[in-house]
Formats: C-alpha cells, sequence, structure tokens
C-alpha cells in the first residue's frame, strides 16, 4: 500500500509532464541545448555505429567523453534511452528516477524507525521537492537523476552503523557509482558525508572498502577527469573564483529564502531555479515546531 501511494504522489507529481510534455522538453534550457545533442549522438553511435564513441564530434573540432563528468557513457540507467525516443526517454527517466528516490526515503525512514505514515511523507516530500521541480525547469538531468540515490546512499550508511557488513559496503559502493555518474558535486557532497558518518561511529574498515570499491566502479571515468581537469574552464573558477546564481542584492535573497509567494507572482516567476530555496527553509522551520509539540517522536 505505501509504495502504491508513493507511485501515486509521483504520477500526480508528474501529470503536467504527462498531459503537455513540452513544459519539459521544449524550454530552451541545458536538456535542449546540452543534454539532447549528446544523448542523440551516442545513441546513434551505439545503434548505427555499432560502437560507445569516447569522442564527442559535435562542437566545433570535438571534445572527449570520457572524461566528461555529465557523458551518459557509464550510467547504466541510460540504457532506456536505446529503446525509446530520446525525448521519451528524458521523461521516462526522471520518472523512474524520481519514483525510486521516494522509494529510498521511505526505505531511509522505515530504518530510521519512522512510523510507516511518516515514512510515507517522508517519501512525498522528498519526491516532492521544490528543488527537484527546479532541475527539472532547468533541464538539470544529472541532478535530477542523482536525487534518486541519495536516500539509498545514506540508507546504506546506517546499515554499516547499525551492522557492519561487507554487502553494505558494497551496496553503498554501487549507490554512490551511480551519483558519481549522475553529478560530480552532488557525489563529492555525499562522499563527505558518508565519510563523516562512518568516521564518527569508528568503522573505519568499512569506510576503507567503500572508498576502495566505489573508486573501482568509478575509475574508469575518474582517472581521466582529474587528469583532464586542468584543460577545463571549472578549472579558472580556482584562480578567479565566482558564484552561481547572480544574486541582485540582500534583498533579492531574503525574500527568496524567507517567503517568496509572498511578494505575488511576478516575484517568483522573475527567480532563477537556481534561486529557488525558500520552501526547504520553511519546511525544516514548521517541522522543528511540529517536533517540539509532538508527544511520540516518530
Amino acid at each position: 500500500m505505501s509504495i502504491l501511494i508513493i507511485l501515486i504522489a509521483t504520477l500526480i507529481f508528474y501529470l503536467p509532464v504527462f498531459i503537455k510534455p513540452e513544459i519539459f522538453l521544449a524550454r530552451h534550457n541545458d536538456l535542449t541545448e546540452f543534454f539532447w545533442p549528446i544523448y542523440h549522438f551516442v545513441k546513434n553511435q551505439i545503434i548505427t555505429g555499432h560502437q560507445i564513441p569516447l569522442w564527442n564530434s559535435l562542437f566545433l573540432s570535438g571534445t572527449p567523453l570520457l572524461p566528461d563528468p555529465q557523458s551518459p557513457l557509464f550510467y547504466l540507467p541510460n540504457v532506456i534511452y536505446l529503446f525509446v525516443p530520446i525525448g521519451a526517454g528524458f521523461i521516462l527517466s526522471s520518472f523512474l528516477h524520481t519514483f525510486a528516490g521516494g522509494i529510498g526515503a521511505y526505505l531511509l525512514a522505515k530504518e530510521l524507525k519512522f512510523s510507516k505514515l511518516a515514512a510515507v511523507a517522508t517519501s512525498v516530500f522528498y519526491l516532492a521537492s521544490p528543488k527537484l521541480a527546479g532541475f527539472i525547469e532547468a533541464g538539470h538531468v544529472g541532478l535530477i537523476n542523482s536525487l534518486a540515490w541519495i536516500p539509498f546512499v545514506f540508507l546504506f550508511t546506517v546499515l554499516i552503523v547499525k551492522k557492519p557488513k561487507l554487502k553494505y559496503s558494497i551496496g553503498l559502493s554501487v549507490f554512490l557509482a551511480l551519483i558519481f555518474f549522475s553529478h560530480t558535486a552532488i557525489f563529492l557532497y555525499a562522499l563527505g558525508a558518508v565519510t563523516l558518518l562512518l568516521i564518527a561511529n569508528r568503522k573505519f574498515l568499512f569506510l576503507g572498502l567503500t572508498l576502495l570499491f566505489t573508486f573501482g566502479l568509478t575509475a574508469v571515468s575518474l582517472l581521466p577527469q582529474l587528469e583532464w581537469q586542468n584543460q577545463t574552464t571549472r578549472q579558472l573558477l580556482l584562480n578567479d573564483r565566482d558564484t552561481y546564481p547572480k544574486w541582485l542584492g540582500k534583498k533579492e535573497f531574503i525574500k527568496a529564502l524567507i517567503l517568496p509567494s509572498f511578494y505575488g507572482k511576478n516575484f517568483i516567476r522573475g527567480l532563477d531555479s537556481e534561486k529557488w530555496i525558500a520552501v526547504g527553509t520553511v519546511l525544516a522551520f514548521l517541522s522543528f515546531l511540529g517536533f517540539l509539540k509532538l508527544k511520540r517522536r516518530h
């Protein structure tokens, strides 16, 4: 029953996309301008060229795909694009990843001894995150995918802390690798959090095993990325620090942080999707107040 509720919640979340796919597929964002051409190129090379392309010839003289952190080559769930049109693949893949993230959040909540109702609520809140909507609006495919695996990473981390077993380190490594092939920055955040949690609980052996297994699963792309790093525009940020999004001032940041809906639809619609930060803050505050009122801590 719980899984059915999570599925229905995911269907409701994606209902506008199912009814009108162009609100997802035709926004002239990263999905259409960056990801779509690369996914189409890789699919075409595999199906018609019978080869896995390691060089992207779509841009100027070409760029290497092997060390590209957003390359679709080694992310196994991307196999779905070989069987459906690219546009349908983006919708189906995003839907399945969001559903998987909801399942992961539910399983994590249950492992933390939440009641069934609280676990389902946790799942629905997670899969309906406004930040996920922001990623969809911006066409950030890798970030959409990475959100699916974060709950599983922390689920296996909790399992290692409670009852350390080799299979849990392997499972943790698999989900860390899935995040790595989705989005490198999220991988670094997740890996850092996992490392701190396992060190704090003195699970040094299983931390070492997890790092070793994760390296083995990601080395095919990690090592080329490290070699390629100095030749990328991202490297420039180490010398000339910059941030994104560009806030127009403290006033805009405070408005977006606290309660943007209070300032009307025009203000919300004028915000870049990277500035969708408000609901998490408000929800956390309301959750804290609710927790203080609870007699039974779920």
